[in-house]
């Protein structure tokens, strides 16, 4: 980050939400990981704990990645083209 950047980013991480993860969602990680390596896609576990949070707590998933996030039932925030 440019030192120019530091006060948007301070405001950014500012607004943000966290959300402790639970057991639960832990579990469903584990359990998305396996479906989908039975199904021959291995996912990375961060990717398996941000789907299983979102999942889990019905959220929407904003990222301009969705390779990683396979999963049909989870919901996409539409981003604009960079």
């Amino acid at each position: 980050m440019r030192p120019s950047e530091a006060g948007k980013a301070a405001d950014f991480f500012d607004r943000l939400e966290y959300v402790e993860v639970t057991f639960e969602m832990a579990q469903t990680a584990g359990n998305l990981m396996l479906e989908w390596r039975r199904k021959g896609r291995t996912l990375g576990l961060p990717d398996a704990m941000i789907a299983a949070v979102a999942l889990q707590l019905a959220l929407t998933l904003a990222t301009d990645n969705r390779n990683d996030f396979p999963m049909r039932e989870l919901e996409f925030l539409p981003l604009g083209e960079a």
